[in-house]
């Protein structure tokens, strides 16, 4: 199959990181941490006081009290403290990473985070099983070496409008009308 030179002469497309996905980890991992340390407060400092002021009631005053939590409200509050408050930073780590970089289309050129810069006439498929449904499709490549590789376009970790750009050029790369059906799209050599 001939490059198609057109894709060259293309603008420079860049998808970096949704603001909208990167907003709603954000907000996921401060929630994680605060019910963390809400459940820290309770397990290890609220309710441990609470326990000893109503050991030290009398029974006329403890009568008047509200019962002290158990202790497998107790252990289930440390636990879920110690959980949430070590996982929020792991899991803002993991959000971070994947939506790190950018994704580009320069010159015929596809890159990506993690990935060799791969020309489109190496993209040997351009799987859309997930696109209509999800906003994700894969690139995947064979560079020379024995270099395999798919590449994950999604419209949701990076920006929506310049991934639908990516993978509409990537389509007419291989000769695919827009918006034609029938997912994957296999490049053909041209021996039809």
């Amino acid at each position: 199959m001939t490059h198609n030179v057109k894709i060259e002469a293309a603008p420079e497309v860049i998808a970096r990181a949704g603001g909208e996905y990167r907003l709603k980890r954000y907000i996921l991992v401060a929630l994680m941490l605060a019910i963390g340390l809400w459940c820290m407060y309770d397990g290890f400092f609220k309710w441990p006081r609470y326990r000893e002021e109503f050991a030290r009631a009398t029974p006329a005053q403890q009568a008047l009290m509200v019962q002290p939590e158990t202790d497998a409200a107790l252990l289930i509050n440390k636990v879920l403290a110690i959980g949430l408050i070590s996982l929020s930073p792991l899991m803002l780590a993991f959000f971070l990473y994947n939506s790190r970089g950018e994704i580009r289309l320069a010159g015929g050129t596809l890159t990506a985070p993690g990935h060799p810069p791969v020309p489109l006439k190496q993209v040997v498929q351009l799987d859309k099983t997930k696109w209509d449904r999800k906003g994700i499709a894969y690139a995947r490549y064979e560079l020379g070496n024995s270099i395999k590789g798919k590449i994950r376009l999604d419209d949701f970790v990076y920006q929506y409008e310049p991934i639908h750009q990516i993978v509409d050029l990537i389509d007419a790369d291989m000769g695919v009308p827009p918006k034609a059906l029938g997912f994957p799209v296999e490049k053909s050599d041209g021996n039809a």
